[in-house]
């Protein structure tokens, strides 16, 4: 079982924003915040290795592709409202 917070007095705007992007996201509120709080916080230690790796796999995936000014600006835009 993991530990548990409670946020008191959350604006109610604030509350339904979070609600909303959770049920976008199909997630629970709950998981909503673990995952943002995720993102939001840098991990304790970070792996160098497994970055460059990651980075090296992905440079993989790319080389040889062309991209058309099109695709580069939907890459810039991608979850932009």
């Amino acid at each position: 079982m993991g530990n548990s917070i409670t946020l008191k007095d959350l604006p109610e705007a604030l509350y339904q924003h979070l609600r909303a992007v959770a049920a976008a996201n199909n997630r629970s509120i709950e998981a909503e915040v673990i995952a943002r709080l995720y993102a939001a916080l840098p991990p304790a230690v970070i792996d160098v290795e497994a970055h460059i790796a990651r980075a090296d796999a992905i440079a993989a995936q790319l080389e040889g592709k062309v991209f058309e000014v099109e695709d580069i600006e939907r890459a810039i835009n991608w979850g932009r409202p």
